[in-house]
């Protein structure tokens, strides 16, 4: 009894923060996930990551009669993560996407940390920021907890060091333009190329507390366009493009021509990475679903995986007590081509790859829109999914070399 006052007692707190400008969430997502035969071992893993996420609404802090002009409509974030448990991705699967969406390397770090200058239909971002925050990503999609269909995997297998997303993060800064009459969006952004050192070993580990701000690592560009369909509301399209300016490492020949695999010697050396990507989010007429459709494509000479393609659905339907509970299915299609070469590909013995999950994420609270903040107290619905992978095999390459 003397917790749920606590917790009463917390919650107007908040409250009364929120009032003032100041909101902060303390968020804990759990996942148990099954690797059931195949890939490195059989097992099951536990991870879990706690956000702490502060956001300060400028306007309200000061009034929007004090804070005219600069302030106006301003807000600073900073989100720092809790990570618990050791991934099954791993030390039981081997993949070459990461599984969970929250695993990582044990750790407490500073996740983002930036101020959103806000004029008119603009708005200036700049700070240490992630790229999957605003990029890439799906709205139905991201209900789901897994990492499947968030960060792609064509980017973490082409980047250097998997690139600014999931825990990682990189100085960045972003522009956005909303059309005030919603019917598109446009954003641009540009990062630091590498989230962290180049070197041996896991990048999580060679940034542990996300506190590496390198600026000397190249830069990764991108820009998408996202359209709102007038004629079937809720519908969007987006589509965008990414490009990178520092240098990769070819998998099969030597700087002089030939083949790594025979005559050794140093790779041949290759500047620069792009590709493309487009994303569908749509409800399904004449029942209560929602779709989406995300495509995407990398069109350099050294990319590990070049193409792929994830689909998936969410059902929505009203319990007896009308709470809104979400459920879905999840059907990765994807299509991916690997390059591989002799000497630099590790293939694993040929097996067949299962895994299952079951995953439950606690409600948490609707960060406030610009337009209009909410009380930090309004819930997003709980959502309950069954996620099973149909089985794969394929040989896993080394990620591709980045050059200082």
């Amino acid at each position: 009894m003397g917790a749920l006052q606590d917790f009463s007692a917390l919650n107007r707190s908040r409250a009364g923060l929120a009032e003032e400008g100041v909101y902060f969430q303390i968020i804990y997502t759990a996942d148990s996930m099954a690797n059931l035969a195949g890939g490195i071992r059989p097992g099951v893993d536990y991870s879990g990551r706690l956000d702490s996420i502060f956001d300060i609404y400028f306007g309200r802090m000061f009034g929007k009669d004090a804070a005219q002009g600069l302030l106006a409509d301003d807000r600073a974030h900073i989100d720092i993560l809790t990570i618990q448990g050791a991934g099954i991705t791993g030390n039981y699967v081997g993949s070459l996407a990461s599984i969970s969406g929250i695993e990582a390397s044990p750790t407490v770090r500073l996740f983002e940390a930036w101020w959103e200058h806000v004029f008119g239909p603009w708005s200036l971002r700049f700070g240490q920021m992630g790229i999957d925050s605003e990029f890439f990503g799906s709205v139905v999609a991201g209900q789901f907890s897994d990492n499947t269909f968030s960060w792609p995997v064509v980017m973490s297998a082409d980047l250097p060091d998997g690139g600014a997303a999931s825990t990682l993060s990189t100085p960045a800064v972003r522009l956005k333009y909303v059309d005030p009459g919603q019917t598109f969006e446009w954003q641009a952004a540009a990062f630091n190329g590498d989230p962290t050192q180049p070197g041996p070993g896991q990048a999580q580990r060679r940034n542990p507390h996300g506190l590496d701000f390198r600026l000397r690592d190249g830069a990764f560009l991108v820009t998408d366009l996202k359209i709102n369909a007038p004629f079937l509301p809720g519908a969007s399209l987006k589509l965008g493009g990414w490009g990178h300016t520092g240098r990769f490492n070819d998998f099969r020949y030597n700087a002089t021509g030939g083949r790594l695999a025979v005559d050794g010697g140093a790779p041949k050396v290759h500047c620069g990475d792009y590709g493309f990507y487009g994303v569908v989010d749509a409800p399904v007429p004449g029942v209560n679903n929602l779709f989406f459709l995300r495509a995407l494509v990398a069109l350099g000479r050294v990319n590990l995986v070049s193409e792929q393609i994830d689909a998936g659905w969410c059902a929505r339907a009203y319990s007896r007590t009308r709470r809104l509970t979400r459920s879905g299915s999840l059907f990765p299609t994807r299509a991916s081509r690997m390059r591989r070469a002799a000497s630099t590909t590790t293939r694993l013995p040929p097996g067949r790859a299962w895994f299952a999950a079951i995953s439950r994420p606690c409600s948490m609270p609707i960060m406030p829109s610009r337009s209009s903040p909410a009380a930090p107290s309004s819930p997003m619905s709980n959502m309950s999914y069954i996620r099973a992978a149909a089985p794969i095999q394929a040989a896993c390459a080394g990620s591709p070399t980045h050059l200082s």
